[in-house]
């Protein structure tokens, strides 16, 4: 805020007229001093001519000087040279680095096109050499299917081979066949023809070696010696394969300088039996041979490899073979006693691996002893399964040679240009800038104040106008300057009385201002009661101003004053506004006391309610406990079910399971009555055997007699049997109605009672037929002192009496026993049926529910069935 006032009244002292305000202390105010333009004390004299001359450059000549400064320092004879020499330099070195660029490339260029040349006349001629054995062999075979030729007539076979040897260059030609005979023709190195032959019939087996005359007639026996051609590669790969093919490349025992590969064609008869295999040798030197022949450059290397790296040929005199422990081994390209075959396969193999991933043909190259060499790789192959790669190394200095005699005679031609083209650029610069130089060493004396210059009119052209120029000017400015100083005394008069007036308007206009800032540190400390002069100078304006702005501020504060008084009458407001909401706060207060207290009341009956659950929930937990204890009664073999439904499930099947047991016991019943039945008519028919007894004495009719007593005897212990099996079965029907019952005793009230009930009854049911049982034992052995002795019949008649009518007694009260074991059996149905009932109390989802579809078992009571029926009877399911 107190910057404002200095603010505005610098902005109307700017206004009025430009000032330079200087800055001192003045209270809390800085006071200005106000100044005009020129000095207020004193305006100094103006400068004397030379003064002026030796004046610093205008601003913006500085300015200049100090971007382009290095253009003043800058000699035109430097140009001058500069513009001769830059575009020579250029010139040259533009040419050197085109000649050197496009000789390279020149280089890269022949060298591809000599080297894919070489490798394509490579390549012709392992096509036509190595296609002359095959064309050989199958002019042989021809012959032999046209009957020109018999394999068995070896000396007709021997001087054919001997001239196509004269014909074609190759090294041997021989055919052997599958009983080991042989004959072959081959050349020696001075060129003579040699016949080898095996034959049992004139060689006894032995292969003899004979010298020819010019018509191929033996001559000589050069040697002889053991050999089985079988053995051989050549003969054994052919007869394996059953095809014509090469063999691998191997050299001679004899003459291990000697590499050669064999074309081999098996021979078959009609039937397809073998009869042999022609062959022809290639000697592999002779690649060699022509390898040397090719002139690709001076230092180049050609050399064909095979798939695993072993040398074929090359176009050196190194021997592409070894000889240890008196065998020769072939010898692989990098380990090859050429250094430059050797470096070019060991960078082919870190390259590509092995040659036989070289598929395409490739150029490319490498450094060797400091020197770029190129490495064209051309893969070749044929039908017969060859498969090698020619490979062509040039140095690239063969081919640069010519190119770097002709860079350094480009480059000393240029040197010798430039340097020519400096001596004329310098001389041409001499002569050019000596008028300048003079008119430079003026124009320095006309500006030191040495207006008195003139220079010599020479040259020619615009040299010559610039001279004269210089001293017009020169003329003109020494006018010009007396001149400048009578005007300049003039001025100074003028501008001395001007300053004076100055100064008194500046003293009077500084009073006004500190007037002014009197006024603004009033304000400023709060006393808006003062008031500033007003006067008809710019101050007095700027007082005007300052006036409406003091009574503008005193608005401005009233109104401020104003709102202070409603905001005290507003403070009053809330604070009574504070009380009522105290009081509001305190009624509050009380009315949560209350709810608090409520809350306690309804927090007390929440816990009594609390209690009440946990009682609930224990006499829930007991009837659970209660739950769970007879659910553990009712499904004693099935623990640890939970759920109503699956417990229900459980009794529904027991309860399904007793009823068939239920059936089963009813129809046993009917079993026991059956029996009962028969037992009586038993009884009966002893009965009349027992009066029959009585009132025979004829011995025969005894027999009779007691022979019928033993059929009833018999049928007695069958139904005791019967009835004996039938209770062994009703008492494992027994227990496993006792097991479902036992568990149904756990789920419902009152079971184990009735059961019990029902199993004392079985029991009584089983003591009476084992009484039975007992009765019928007795009967048996009355049979047999009857069969002992047929004296005693009317004693044993008597006896055997009274056992009938006992075992009528005891039938009449097995009936009664079955009487009573029905009515239990009733009994226990009906207990059954209102299990059912109360089990049915229960409800299940449809699907849970057991069919009802349950058809009675029936037992079938035949004397020759009982058992049977009785065993598959007991092998009914057991519930528990």
């Amino acid at each position: 805020m107190s910057s404002r006032p200095n603010a505005s009244l610098a902005r109307f002292l700017t206004r009025a007229r430009p000032l330079t305000i200087q800055r001192h202390s003045f209270r809390k105010y800085p006071m200005t001093t106000l100044q005009t333009d020129s000095t207020v004390s004193k305006i100094p004299p103006t400068p004397p001519i030379s003064t002026l001359m030796h004046a610093s450059t205008p601003p913006s000549k500085v300015s200049r000087a100090s971007v382009f400064g290095f253009r003043d320092n800058l000699s035109i004879r430097v140009l001058i040279v500069t513009a001769f020499v830059v575009p020579i330099v250029t010139a040259v070195g533009l040419t050197g680095w085109l000649s050197i660029r496009n000789g390279q490339r020149a280089v890269n260029e022949l060298a591809g096109r000599l080297q894919t040349e070489a490798g394509k006349r490579v390549s012709t001629h392992l096509d036509a050499y190595l296609s002359v054995p095959h064309q050989i062999n199958q002019i042989n075979l021809d012959a032999v299917e046209l009957g020109m030729v018999n394999l068995q007539e070896f000396n007709k076979l021997g001087k054919y081979f001997w001239r196509q040897m004269k014909v074609f260059n190759i090294g041997y030609s021989n055919f052997a066949n599958k009983n080991g005979e042989f004959i072959g023709v081959e050349r020696l190195d001075n060129g003579n023809l040699l016949i080898n032959e095996v034959s049992q019939a004139s060689t006894q087996g032995k292969l003899n070696v004979y010298e020819t005359d010019q018509k191929g007639d033996r001559t000589k026996l050069e040697s002889s010696k053991t050999y089985d051609p079988r053995e051989e590669a050549w003969y054994a790969d052919a007869v394996r394969a059953g095809r014509p093919l090469w063999t691998q490349i191997y050299q001679w025992e004899d003459k291990p300088e000697i590499m050669s590969i064999s074309s081999s064609f098996p021979v078959y008869a009609n039937g397809g039996n073998l009869v042999g295999v022609i062959g022809v040798d290639l000697i592999l030197t002779q690649i060699s041979t022509f390898l040397n022949t090719l002139n690709v450059s001076p230092s180049a290397k050609v050399f064909i490899v095979e798939q695993n790296g072993l040398i074929v040929a090359n176009s050196g005199k190194e021997l592409a073979y070894t000889v240890k422990e008196s065998k020769p081994q072939r010898v692989a390209a990098e380990k090859s006693a050429d250094p430059l075959i050797s470096a070019t396969a060991q960078y082919l193999k870190t390259s590509f691996g092995t040659p036989g991933n070289i598929k395409n043909s490739q150029l490319t190259s490498f450094d060797f002893q400091g020197q770029r060499h190129f490495v064209q790789v051309t893969p070749w192959k044929d039908q017969w399964g060859l498969d090698w790669r020619i490979v062509v190394v040039t140095s690239e200095s063969d081919f640069t040679a010519q190119i770097n005699v002709n860079t350094r005679n480009t480059i000393l031609l240029s040197g010798a240009a430039l340097l020519v083209a400096t001596f004329l650029g310098l001389l041409a610069s001499r002569w050019l800038t000596n008028p300048v130089v003079r008119l430079s060493q003026a124009s320095q004396a006309i500006a030191s104040g040495d207006l008195d210059q003139t220079v010599k009119v020479e040259g020619f052209g615009e040299l010559r106008v610039l001279s004269q120029s210089f001293n017009q000017m020169a003329q003109q400015l020494r006018e010009s300057f007396t001149e400048l100083e009578t005007a300049n005394k003039d001025l100074e008069q003028r501008v001395a009385e001007r300053t004076a007036t100055l100064y008194e308007e500046g003293q009077a206009l500084q009073h006004e201002v500190e007037h002014l800032l009197d006024v603004v540190s009033a304000v400023e400390d709060g006393d808006l009661t003062v008031e500033a002069e007003v006067s008809a100078r710019l101050t007095g304006l700027v007082g005007d101003t300052l006036n409406r702005l003091i009574m503008r501020l005193g608005q401005v504060m009233a109104e401020v004053l104003g709102a202070a008084e409603r905001v005290t009458y507003g403070t009053e407001y809330l604070e009574q506004l504070a009380v009522a909401v105290a009081d509001n706060a305190q009624q509050q207060f009380q009315s949560v006391a209350q709810v608090q207290s409520l809350m306690e009341e309804v927090n007390d009956q929440a816990q009594e309610a609390a209690l009440q659950a946990m009682a609930t929930g224990d006499a829930v937990q007991l009837t659970q406990t209660a739950i769970d204890d007879g659910q553990h009664e009712i499904t004693a073999m099935t623990q640890g079910i939970q759920g109503l439904q699956q417990e229900t499930e459980q009794i529904v099947k027991r309860t399904q399971t007793l009823t068939n047991y239920v059936e089963l016991a009813t129809q046993f019943v009917k079993d026991q009555k059956r029996i009962a039945a028969m037992t009586r008519i038993l009884a009966v028919n002893a009965s009349m055997l027992s009066n029959r007894a009585t009132v025979q004495q004829d011995p025969e009719q005894m027999a009779v007699i007691t022979r019928e007593f033993e059929t009833i005897a018999v049928q007695v212990n069958q139904l005791a049997a019967q009835t004996n099996q039938s209770l062994v079965l009703l008492q494992q029907r027994t227990d496993q109605i006792q097991t479902v019952v036992s568990g149904l005793n756990y789920d419902v009230q009152g079971i184990s009672q009735q059961v019990g009930y029902f199993t004392v009854g079985v029991e009584q049911s089983q003591q009476a037929f084992n009484t039975i049982r007992t009765v019928s034992e007795r009967v048996a052995q009355m049979g047999q002192q009857v069969t002992q002795s047929s004296q005693a019949i009317a004693g044993a008649a008597q006896t055997t009496l009274q056992s009938v009518r006992d075992i009528a007694n005891s039938s009449a009260e097995s009936l009664q026993r079955a009487d009573v074991t029905k009515e239990q059996a009733e009994q226990m149905e009906q207990l059954a049926q209102s299990l059912l009932h109360s089990v049915e109390f229960f409800q299940l989802h449809p699907e849970q529910r057991p069919s009802h579809d349950v058809k009675p078992v029936t037992l079938t009571i035949a004397p020759d069935t009982f058992a049977q029926n009785g065993t598959a009877a007991s092998a009914a399911p057991n519930p528990a």
